[in-house]
């Protein structure tokens, strides 16, 4: 339009300028110059405007605050969070780089010990009976048992297994979340103290508000909860390991061991006939011997004399008398437990994921 009017207004000039008369052709060029000039500051006014809008444009774009818009408490949860990341991430694979597990074994050796009668399995006492020690009328003889003694014949070795050196994904995870955690907020206070000395203290602005932030720790947390389930089962594939061992056992048997006269004593006439035993292996020989002669004799209360069996239970022997000693062999299946390194792994690689929100959105308020 602004060559078509600036055209026209040079027609009219030209014809002026010729001489020729045209009726109204001052008024004309008057308005031809005024549509010219407000033609030309409009097209001014617009270059002006688009230069404003480009200014505003630039202006009201979100940057991103500066060091000392920063809060303190931002900057102490970003490095926590970050410190917890890191810590978390390196427990995990700290048990997943464990490798197998090794065993120790408890291993003693043992006597085997056999009951047997500690001698003839009793001991004697007399008293005189009658009317003095001098010229008694006979002889009470008491028998007292002995407590059965034990004797070596053999020993065994068994070995049981007492610990295994694996990782716990849980403990490692859950060591390195504190170890990052508070080694990353440690830092943390120490920049809020170092920024001030350096002239890059907060300088109170608001914080910036930022939608979906729980939306960022519950995403982070269920995916580091699902990475962590997967490395607590990688953890304890990774350490588990079968170990064949052997260890000894024996048995035994209820047998007869020895006699020893059934009741507590007998009493021995002082009569020439009948013969006061000097020890308990004579008593012994009484015992074994007729005792219906010895009634005879005089002897009374020998119905004590009768042997009873004493019977214990004994090792049980071979063909060839040895001591059938037993090897059993077995396997330790060692490494932690499939559900419960997943259990640890997917809680520790939840809180992992929450520490990562927590550092994303501070990201998010301050870049």
């Amino acid at each position: 339009k602004t060559m078509n009017i600036n055209t026209a207004t040079s027609f009219i000039k030209n014809s002026l300028s010729t001489g020729k008369d045209f009726s109204g052709v001052d008024q004309a060029r008057k308005e031809a110059d005024r549509v010219d000039t407000e033609l030309g500051r409009i097209h001014s006014d617009t270059v002006t405007v688009g230069t404003e809008l480009g200014n505003l444009d630039e202006a009201s774009t979100l940057k991103p605050p500066t060091f000392k818009q920063v809060t303190n408490k931002q900057l102490v949860m970003a490095t926590t969070g970050g410190g917890a990341v890191l810590g978390g991430t390196f427990g995990l694979l700290r048990a997943i780089a464990a490798g197998p597990g090794t065993v120790n074994f408890n291993e003693v050796t043992h006597d085997i010990n056999q009951p047997k009668l500690n001698g003839v399995g009793f001991d004697i006492g007399t008293h005189t009976t009658g009317a003095s020690p001098q010229n008694p009328s006979g002889w009470d003889v008491d028998i007292l048992r002995r407590p059965l003694t034990n004797e070596k014949v053999g020993e065994y070795t068994t070995r049981e297994p007492i610990s295994s050196n694996t990782t716990s994904i849980a403990l490692s995870g859950a060591l390195g979340l504190a170890i990052g955690a508070g080694t990353g907020a440690i830092v943390g206070l120490a920049a809020t103290q170092l920024r001030k000395a350096i002239g890059q203290g907060y300088d109170g602005t608001e914080e910036r508000s930022t939608e979906g932030d729980n939306k960022v720790l519950i995403t982070l947390g269920a995916a580091g909860a699902v990475v962590g389930g997967v490395a607590g089962a990688i953890s304890s594939v990774a350490q588990s390991t079968t170990v064949n061992y052997d260890t000894q056992s024996y048995s035994t048997q209820n047998k007869v061991i020895g006699k020893v006269p059934t009741g507590g004593g007998f009493w021995v006439p002082n009569n020439g006939d009948a013969k006061l035993p000097a020890n308990a292996e004579a008593v012994a020989d009484m015992m074994n011997g007729n005792l219906d002669r010895q009634a005879r004799h005089g002897y009374r209360s020998l119905e004590n004399l009768r042997p009873e069996e004493i019977k214990a239970d004994v090792p049980k022997r071979t063909l060839f008398g040895k001591v059938d000693v037993d090897t059993e062999h077995k396997e330790a299946n060692v490494g932690p437990g499939l559900f419960a390194s997943i259990a640890g792994g997917a809680v520790i690689g939840g809180v992992t994921g929450v520490a990562g929100g927590v550092l994303v959105n501070v990201l998010r308020k301050t870049l």
